[in-house]
């Protein structure tokens, strides 16, 4: 006759193991979405002037921004101001001469940049700079739309001026 065995009722070590790795994942979550998120509190208002730079347009596209042009964040649709000026250029390169072995720069035909300065107000809390609930910062990567044009860059300037 064989000994009985006891059965063991509960959890054993490797099931608490995996419990607690799953509580932490669901913790470190919670915590790294809560601190992306900006609370809708006061702050200081402030007057915000940015640009953006998109980057690779085509010829026919280039010339289509206009001052006076309300813009968009691309993806959330938050609103981001006023178009306030508008520049353009070819987009230059960096790449090596086959024949001298040189690294030169060069401009292209057909690829255009397009830096687009905007104005809006906003908020700063905890040193950031909200347009919205959009944080807006240099080298922020910014999909901006207007009626007119629309594409893909970094803000590469920003001053604010706070509101009394």
């Amino acid at each position: 006759m064989m000994p009985k065995r006891s059965e063991r009722r509960g959890p054993n070590l490797f099931d608490l193991a995996v419990l607690l790795a799953v509580a932490l994942a669901i913790v470190a979550t919670l915590w790294f979405a809560k601190g992306r998120r900006t609370g809708s509190g006061s702050g200081t208002e402030v007057a915000i002037v940015y640009r953006v730079e998109l980057e690779k347009l085509s010829e026919a596209v280039k010339n289509n921004a206009a001052p006076g042009g309300a813009v968009r964040d691309g993806v959330r649709k938050t609103p981001l101001g006023e178009i306030t000026g508008v520049h353009s250029f070819n987009t230059p390169i960096v790449k090596n001469d086959a024949v001298t072995g040189a690294i030169v720069r060069t401009a292209p035909e057909g690829r255009y940049s397009v830096v687009l300065t905007c104005e809006a107000r906003g908020r700063l809390v905890n040193g950031r700079i909200l347009i919205g609930d959009y944080v807006m910062a240099v080298g922020t990567a910014v999909s901006l739309q207007s009626e007119t044009i629309s594409g893909t860059g970094y803000c590469i300037s920003l001053v604010f001026e706070e509101l009394s």
